[in-house]
């Protein structure tokens, strides 16, 4: 049965190869030539859908999803200040969470923005350029559970923490999408997706100064694993 989050896949170029990492829905890679159109079904902004019901999980509360503006979930979710030190990028991502190894990379901002050229108008919003922007991904399984882990943190350095929230739940929003805080773990994150959407088909944001970390987990455990993973996170 096809993957219900084929088309909110995340394409990131590294080392040659563009790899497509769901929100906790599985990885796979496409020729470096794969155009970010042909892999990902809508990385347009899109607008929001319906309120949708609270969900209450033991490791994770999620607060009624509206169709307010996204700005209405960033006031919920404030980033830290921006005097945190974020200079070394890959050194905030976690390598090991809950049993699965992650291996943080460095992603070519070039191919990025190449693949998205949207991620440009993204910039202008905050006032900042392709020189201002890092990103790492690390990527984890674990086979004997059929577990996968996806973390993603975009830098743009100096930029405002609310006003770079707004923009990437904008940039990364599909069809149907909504924002909604969400507590998970120790940490306040917003989610995004739609709300007839299981947890683990949706992905999870975290500010930290100006740094965003995208979050994505599939699993049998869900709670305790993003859980796990939230407090791994600065």
């Amino acid at each position: 049965m096809a993957n219900p989050l084929s088309r909110r896949f995340l394409v990131l170029p590294v080392l040659g190869a563009v790899l497509v990492a769901c929100a906790g829905g599985g990885v796979t890679t496409t020729p470096s030539g794969t155009s970010a159109s042909a892999t990902v079904g809508a990385s347009s902004p899109a607008a929001a859908s319906p309120a949708a019901t609270t969900a209450t999980t033991p490791a994770t509360t999620e607060a009624a999803a509206t169709p307010a503006s996204t700005t209405a979930a960033t006031d919920a979710a404030t980033p830290a200040a921006t005097t945190v030190d974020t200079s070394d990028l890959a050194s905030l991502v976690p390598t090991e969470v809950g049993g699965i190894t992650l291996a943080p990379e460095s992603v070519d901002t070039d191919q990025f923005i190449e693949a998205y050229p949207a991620f440009s108008a993204l910039l202008g919003v905050v006032g900042k350029t392709p020189a201002d922007v890092s990103i790492v991904q690390a990527q984890g399984s674990n086979p004997q559970t059929s577990e996968i882990m996806t973390v993603q943190a975009f830098r743009v350095a100096g930029a405002d923490a609310a006003a770079f929230m707004d923009a990437m739940l904008e940039f990364w929003k599909v069809e149907n999408d909504v924002a909604a805080p969400i507590t998970i773990g120790d940490k306040e994150l917003i989610v995004l997706g739609s709300p007839a959407t299981s947890p683990q088909y949706k992905t999870y944001y975290y500010g930290y100064g100006d740094v965003i970390f995208r979050l994505g987990y599939n699993g049998d455990n869900f709670d305790e694993q993003m859980a796990a993973l939230a407090s791994a996170l600065p």
